[in-house]
């Protein structure tokens, strides 16, 4: 079983990277991706390698203007993470009451929770959130997985390298991933999505994975994990869970070798975002011409 320190500050990921080139441990999800913009390095994450394949001129826009991309499904999806992942956080996080928001008690109370860093939740997406945890819990147990017993949870990894893929990059560059579930033994690991979109469609739950960049996100945590730990892991899974009612949960597993191909397009992927970072050159705001019969 590996053993995982606590991360509590930019500090102990900066030692541990200077002292051996990577760091792993149990780490607050806020506290995480506080720590991208406080490492005194070009940080290099899922999120950012996704936005950067679909525009980098769009990406540097949205680093200048600090308008990060967030999914309408965002809210709901952070809260299911914290009900599944980190329960104790739950009441430290989220206020489940009914607020009106066009008036003007409902937009002081609003304006209260935000300054106190509360999100509200109305009471029906509460309920929501919490059954979706509980299917997923349910789903983790039918792969053998009991957290705190077979499993742990928000596991940050950041790796430090000048070269990937035998090509040396413009400029050193972190690597980072926070996983959500890292089984103590086995052959895989795991992360959970959450979706908006009814899971009985199967080809929902493969488009969902494409679109989205899941399939570089699992080849790029595999290569952090083995960087960090040593073990090498042959697969990797990605638990699906509905947001709304009846939440269903559907499981989709990669193997060794779909997680070969998807590495080869995170690390292309890489190698031109270190350039970018290098030669401040970002492309045009004009996209890719689009070919196709409609």
């Amino acid at each position: 079983m590996i053993e995982l320190q606590t991360i509590e500050s930019a500090e102990q990921v900066i030692r541990a990277l200077e002292e051996t080139g990577v760091c792993i441990g149990r780490v607050n999800p806020d506290a995480y991706h506080a720590m991208k913009n406080a490492l005194p390095y070009n940080v290099i994450s899922k999120s950012a390698l996704h936005e950067f394949a679909a525009s980098p001129w769009m990406y540097r826009w949205r680093q200048v203007m600090n308008r990060p991309a967030e999914s309408s499904g965002f809210r709901l999806g952070s809260a299911i993470d914290c009900a599944l992942l980190t329960p104790e956080l739950w009441a430290e996080k989220y206020t489940v009451e009914e607020v009106n928001r066009l008036t003007k008690a409902g937009k002081a109370r609003v304006a209260e929770l935000e300054a106190a860093g509360k999100t509200l939740l109305k009471p029906e997406e509460a309920k929501a959130v919490q059954l979706a945890a509980q299917h997923a819990v349910i789903a983790l147990r039918e792969l053998g997985l009991r957290q705190g017993e077979t499993y742990s949870t928000q596991v940050g990894m950041w790796v430090y390298t000048e070269e990937l893929g035998g090509e040396k990059l413009a400029l050193p560059v972190i690597l980072c991933g926070m996983l959500d579930i890292m089984p103590h033994g086995g052959t895989s690991l795991l992360d959970v999505k959450s979706t908006s979109k009814p899971l009985t469609n199967e080809r929902s739950v493969i488009y969902a994975a494409r679109d989205y960049g899941y399939g570089e996100q699992a080849a790029l945590y595999r290569d952090l994990f083995e960087a960090c730990t040593g073990e090498h892991r042959e697969e990797f899974g990605f638990l699906f869970v509905e947001q709304a009612e009846p939440c269903l949960v559907r499981y989709l597993k990669m193997g060794e070798a779909q997680l070969l191909r998807h590495r080869q397009t995170y690390v292309q992927q890489v190698i031109e975002m270190a350039e970018a970072l290098a030669t401040d050159d970002w492309g045009s705001f004009i996209l890719p011409d689009v070919d196709g019969d409609f």
